[in-house]
């Protein structure tokens, strides 16, 4: 690959196309004909969320024809004629890329992330939330949502001040990242209210990752020099593993609001599970 930083080449059909080709710890670019490329964002916006935008392409096209080709928004695209590639220009171009896909992944953590805790945002959310209820309706897989309510936080902000609450919501954030699965997305949804969507997920084993998150709550936790003990309230709903075909992302938020209100009716870190299909 001479200059090109490049680790892997895979060749692939838009068909075959799916979030487990896509390596979503490094740079990830699609090489493709423009007679192709429309194919393949049709494909991108069925298999991919927004965040999950971890590619740039590079779209081969005929001179007269590129005006005409459409882009994706959050996504880094560049566009070449077929006669004027030359060796030294694709190097200049894949490196152009990653460049620019290296500032745009700047861009989008500002757009999808909280900056304290750097969980995701409500915006995230919502959109990997309505990906996942169609993921699930499509491939006939349960799905399981848990919300958050950090008890007596007020409390602590007025106890130890400001700087102590954000360093719990920092705390409540890793205890979470560190039980929670890679394809899970954790969010803070505002203030001390938090989310954790499980995808392909049972209620059963959304439990055991439930038991570990309150079993690391239990203990208590050195915050700048003062010992706090990290209550939360929590509410859980899961699908059946054939979710009904009216199922959609808000009644989900709803159910696990409901549960989070019977969890508040216990002293301490409870959890209330909710099972309305």
């Amino acid at each position: 690959m001479g200059n090109l930083p490049v680790n892997n080449v895979t060749h692939c059909t838009t068909q075959k196309l799916n979030y487990d080709i896509v390596d979503a710890k490094d740079i990830n670019i699609f090489i493709v004909d423009e007679f192709v490329y429309p194919r393949l964002l049709s494909k991108i916006k069925t298999v991919f969320s927004l965040s999950q935008y971890n590619f740039s392409i590079l779209v081969l096209t005929d001179s007269k024809a590129s005006k005409n080709i459409k882009t994706l928004n959050l996504a880094t695209i560049d566009f070449v004629p077929w006669d004027s590639l030359t060796v030294f220009l694709f190097e200049h171009l894949i490196n152009s890329l990653i460049r620019d896909f290296e500032q745009n992944q700047i861009l989008q953590n500002l757009a999808h992330y909280d900056p304290l805790t750097k969980a995701a945002n409500r915006r995230l959310f919502d959109d990997r939330g309505n990906q996942i209820v169609k993921r699930s309706k499509r491939h006939k897989e349960p799905l399981t949502l848990i919300l958050f309510d950090l008890d007596d936080f007020k409390i602590v902000n007025d106890t130890f001040g400001h700087e102590i609450g954000d360093s719990l919501l920092i705390k409540f954030t890793e205890i979470v990242d560190k039980c929670k699965r890679d394809t899970d997305t954790l969010a803070r949804l505002g203030g001390d209210e938090f989310a954790l969507l499980l995808p392909n997920t049972s209620s059963d084993n959304s439990k055991v990752i439930i038991d570990k998150i309150i079993n690391s709550l239990s203990k208590e936790y050195i915050l700048n020099n003062n010992k706090v003990l990290i209550k939360a309230s929590i509410g859980a709903v899961s699908t059946p593993a054939q979710p009904p075909l009216n199922l959609n992302f808000q009644s989900l938020i709803k159910s696990a609001d409901m549960a989070v209100y019977e969890a508040k009716k216990v002293k301490g870190t409870s959890v209330h599970y909710v099972s309305p299909f």
